[in-house]
């Protein structure tokens, strides 16, 4: 994973240390929100994941954006995508550069995988069809 951490920093302009933290926060999202027979199998195919996921910071519900997106989030059927999007403006990302990582993690994971693969998987979990 530490390839893309660089090439998603460099396309970016992101810190490494942001870059793996975001990432760790989407696959988090993906394995406690995705069918596990359907995520577990990607997760095998990108060395590193389980390391970022491990890594990757607590939602805190004191948080401004955290807290309200969650609340958003359970308006439109479930707190993961939302909760995530939270997340990721906590750790300092603003809205475009959230969406550029999580294009960056979907190409590559699509690559490693296969798209159809990917979007099988994704499409059980309700607001990912907007990545996708």
């Amino acid at each position: 994973m530490q390839d893309l951490v660089a090439t998603i920093s460099k396309n970016l302009g992101i810190d490494s240390g942001i870059v793996e933290k975001a990432i760790g926060i989407i696959l988090k999202m993906l394995k406690d929100n995705g069918l596990d027979e359907k995520i577990a199998p990607i997760l095998e195919q990108l060395p590193g994941s389980e390391e970022l996921i491990n890594k990757a910071p607590e939602p805190s519900s004191s948080s401004g954006g955290g807290g309200l997106m969650a609340a958003v989030g359970g308006l439109m059927g479930g707190g993961g995508l939302m909760e995530t999007v939270g997340q990721l403006q906590n750790i300092g990302l603003d809205m475009n550069q959230s969406q550029g990582v999580a294009k960056e993690l979907v190409n590559y994971t699509s690559d490693k995988v296969g798209s159809d693969t990917l979007k099988d998987a994704l499409k059980d979990i309700p607001g990912m069809e907007m990545i996708l």
